[in-house]
């Protein structure tokens, strides 16, 4: 029995030995080289300088630049058509029949306002013409006759009903010649004798020309469509969610060009689920009808933001970063950065992490990530 006791005491003794073993190592009182404790000395530590010497900076071309103020910050960046304003474009168009004998400009070309586009040959415009001719013959003999009528109705020879009738048939005659001369003047062009002449009635470019010489030019047809120069309009989608957020008269940048939101559409598309953007943008030569380019959406900026060129940034280990000198080399600073992505110029707009005036690595950004991951 007493030797019972004693193994039993001996195993209980044995295993509180262990536990005391186990707990020394692992407890709470354990070295702190815990799991958690190593990521808040990493937590606290903070971003470390990568010293670059001066010919290093040399040898990798560094650039740098400072952070500017940023006022205003891309709500969002939208694909935008280009298209000139609705009463900037003129359509030249044909109202009589005929054959094309010449064309003197080409699409694209800049035109000034009476120039030439075309000649057309035109049975037609030689039947006007003639009648013409008669309806200003008639005028002239109505003309004489109410001047010569009309002063023996003033000597009293005649009754003063014939010089009325007289002068009904001169206004007449009038009417006639001027309908005439319409007409012709309804061939966007003036008579040529055999044909007539497309003429460009406004100054600026041809964004759309559908003839060739020697085909038959059907009436009211619109062979050149001119695109008067100035503002143009960019036409995009506005995504539902932000509908009620973009109002017309916000600033919108495509590159370096600024303009204006002047609609937004109200009716949102189904198929789309996106109602319509409309903005205006002032004439420069890099837009022209036609074009795709981003259209960004700027609002105001939250205090303290900066804007950095979108080359600056970086991703390391899933963290954005930009390069800021210092004065032995460069620190990668995690940033924040504004919704509504990079704006029409690349630039990226930065809500923390910078301040103004700090200086940005803006060149050789690759290298300068390969020698942070090595530190």
């Amino acid at each position: 029995m007493d030797n019972r006791k004693w193994l039993i005491g001996s195993v209980l003794g044995l295993a509180a030995l262990a536990l005391i073993w186990w707990l020394v190592p692992h407890g709470a009182g354990a070295d702190p080289a815990t799991p958690d404790k190593a990521v808040a000395e990493k937590a606290t530590t903070g971003p470390k300088t990568i010293t670059i010497s001066a010919d290093q900076v040399k040898a990798l071309a560094l650039r740098f630049v400072p952070a500017a103020k940023a006022n205003l910050a891309p709500i969002a960046t939208l694909p935008a058509m280009i298209a000139p304003p609705p009463n900037a474009r003129v359509a030249v168009a044909a109202q009589l029949p005929g054959i094309v004998t010449r064309v003197f400009v080409v699409e694209g070309a800049e035109v000034r306002a009476g120039q030439p586009l075309a000649t057309v040959s035109s049975r037609d415009i030689v039947m006007l013409g003639a009648e013409l001719s008669r309806a200003r013959a008639r005028l002239d003999v109505a003309r004489a006759n109410a001047a010569r009528l009309g002063q023996l109705s003033k000597e009293g020879i005649i009754a003063p009903a014939r010089a009325d009738e007289a002068n009904a048939q001169l206004r007449q005659a009038q009417v006639d010649v001027s309908e005439q001369g319409r007409l012709i003047g309804m061939a966007s062009g003036s008579s040529n004798g055999a044909g007539y002449t497309l003429t460009a009635p406004i100054a600026g470019r041809i964004s759309t020309m559908t003839i060739e010489t020697g085909k038959a030019l059907d009436p009211g047809a619109a062979p050149f469509v001119i695109d008067a120069g100035g503002a143009m309009q960019a036409q995009a989608q506005l995504p539902e969610r932000l509908i009620g957020r973009i109002q017309p008269g916000m600033t919108v940048r495509a590159g370096r060009i600024e303009g204006k939101v002047v609609a937004v559409g109200t009716a949102i598309d189904p198929a789309t689920r996106s109602a319509s953007l409309t903005a205006s943008l002032p004439a420069d030569p890099s837009i022209r009808s036609g074009q795709s380019l981003s259209l960004s959406v700027m609002g105001p900026a939250a205090s303290g933001a900066v804007r950095v060129p979108g080359e600056a940034i970086a991703q390391i280990a899933g963290t954005t970063v930009v390069f800021v000198r210092t004065a032995t080399g460069v620190v990668a600073r995690p940033v924040i950065l504004a919704e509504g992505g990079e704006g029409a110029d690349g630039e990226r707009v930065v809500l923390a992490g910078l301040k103004v005036g700090d200086d940005i690595a803006v060149s050789a950004v690759s290298e300068l990530k390969t020698l942070a991951a090595a530190e």
